[in-house]
């Protein structure tokens, strides 16, 4: 049965060894504009008519390498709170719009962070692009207007829990923290973990997440990029 198993397994390669040696792969090739607003953001656009789909991708450059001691992971707690409302869209309202558009949350709509930045996406029907872009710039100018305690300690508590299921309470789960106290002196921006330390969380307040790694603020355009790909429909320019 082994024998038969490794016959199988020779073929394969052999066969694969033998498509890859008939031709190259098509060069791919991705049109896309690339202006900047008056407003210091970069907005990166690709038209493709292939199906009625919208996606947006907002992209800071802010992450937790710009965090400082004591502070650590509030660049995912910060990713955490602009999902929590913003002056003209309510807590809760910014998932609601876009999965009654047509989106799926956690598929089509969510945030991640890491060392070097932190990201947004949507994915929705093209004839749903303005309400992406909008909610968007919504949160993106208004966001620290609509803080407060309850919205804080409710998220605090969702990122630490998330600590405790992906690194504490895993087998093995604290090898990259330990990996990267290794390998970054002390004073390096990456010598702490993304998500942060449970201490530094439950010390955070309303006023470290209003002005968000003190220096950097992630919330200014000119720290944020927009990248757009809308399909199906022409995408005007504006």
């Amino acid at each position: 049965m082994r024998l038969r198993y490794l016959a199988v397994s020779l073929l394969l390669v052999a066969a694969g060894t033998a498509g890859a040696q008939a031709g190259k792969s098509p060069e791919l090739r991705i049109d896309f504009t690339k202006e900047t607003l008056p407003n210091g953001l970069t907005v990166v656009y690709h038209v493709d008519h292939s199906t009625p789909v919208a996606a947006v991708l907002l992209w800071y450059n802010v992450g937790s390498k710009m965090e400082q001691p004591g502070k650590t992971g509030f660049a995912h707690l910060f990713e955490h709170m602009m999902f929590k409302g913003s002056k003209n869209v309510a807590d809760g309202q910014h998932w609601a719009l876009l999965e009654a558009a047509g989106g799926r949350a956690g598929n089509d709509i969510n945030g991640t962070t890491s060392w070097d930045r932190t990201n947004y996406f949507e994915q929705i029907p093209s004839n749903q692009l303005e309400l992406a872009l909008w909610l968007e710039s919504d949160r993106m100018g208004t966001l620290t207007q609509t803080l407060t305690q309850e919205k804080l300690d409710n998220q605090r508590e969702v990122v630490k829990n998330e600590r405790r299921q992906s690194v504490d309470n895993q087998p093995y789960g604290t090898w990259v923290e330990k990996m990267e106290e290794l390998l970054f002196p002390d004073d390096h921006p990456y010598h702490h973990s993304v998500i942060g330390s449970m201490t530094d969380l439950s010390n955070a307040s309303v006023t470290d997440v209003s002005s968000p790694l003190v220096k950097a603020r992630p919330m200014a355009p000119r720290s944020a990029g927009i990248r757009a790909t809308r399909t199906g429909c022409h995408c005007a320019r504006g």
